[in-house]
């Protein structure tokens, strides 16, 4: 072999050697750039955590101090509450100081409802009248308000029978409270009303163990009138509500009934 032919073989063999390591050297540059860039984001990154970190220390400082102020003030209020704690709602209604609690009381719970002068509105009952649905002593009342209430008045027409059926059993309701009716209408209605005396009762006065409202005053919570009814016996009727017994105390649910109480005793005759 010539020496040219030597050198050219050496060159050949040289050159996948050279390119490999020209290879290799790019790769660690470019890791090398790489890790350079990143080295923002890595600083960004444990910024944020630290700044989520304290954001969530703060967070439960306060859970932790909002906990102890509510001990704090259910401890106040236990105190405030103590003192009626055994007193009947007559001698309650002789207090000042606990009728002006539990007015604050139906303020901030019940007037959303029944309105802040407790006369109620169309499917709210008006408390300041002797009309009670499920019974209307303070101990009721204070039942009422700890467990809530369901009224449930399921579809009645294809008991009662055809829509004219429905339509005479509407007059003989309205008769029964001596509201304008026909008479005729009334009359034929009469029979029909079998059908609703096992909750209303045979003379239709109500039945407050099972919420079933007296039907012979002229007290019309749903609406009054013979298509009121008919819509009534014809769709039926579900009313709620709400117990309050986990968002107030026993004995502010004590003084409350007992305001409740006291708007409907300014009804009754002297």
């Amino acid at each position: 072999m010539t020496p040219s032919a030597l050198v050219g073989l050496l060159i050949s063999l040289l050159m996948p050697i050279e390119k490999r390591q020209n290879s290799y050297d790019q790769h660690y540059q470019r890791q090398n750039q790489q890790s350079s860039r990143n080295r923002p984001f890595h600083k960004c990154h444990q910024r944020t955590v630290r700044q989520v970190h304290g954001a969530a220390e703060r967070v439960l400082q306060k859970a932790a101090q909002y906990e102890a102020e509510q001990q704090k003030a259910g401890a106040l209020m236990t105190q405030v509450y103590a003192k009626f704690k055994d007193m009947p709602a007559p001698e309650l209604r002789k207090s000042p100081e606990a009728m002006a609690i539990g007015e604050r009381l139906f303020i901030n719970n019940c007037s959303t409802c029944h309105g802040s002068d407790a006369r109620g509105s169309k499917g709210f009952p008006n408390l300041t009248d002797t009309d009670w649905i499920h019974g209307g002593t303070p101990e009721k009342i204070e039942e009422s308000i700890t467990l809530g209430r369901q009224g449930n008045m399921p579809p009645m027409a294809a008991a009662v029978g055809t829509p004219e059926d429905v339509r005479n059993l509407a007059h003989y309701v309205l008769s029964l409270s001596g509201s304008a009716h026909d008479s005729i209408k009334a009359a034929a209605g009469q029979s029909k009303f079998a059908t609703c005396a096992a909750c209303h009762g045979p003379g239709g006065k109500g039945t407050p163990a099972l919420g079933a409202p007296n039907l012979t005053d002229k007290i019309w919570l749903h609406g009054w009138g013979e298509d009121a009814i008919v819509n009534m016996v014809s769709q039926g009727k579900l009313n709620v509500m709400p117990a309050q017994g986990g968002r107030m105390m026993p004995e502010q649910i004590h003084v409350l009934a007992a305001y409740v109480w006291g708007l409907s005793q300014s009804a009754l005759p002297p």
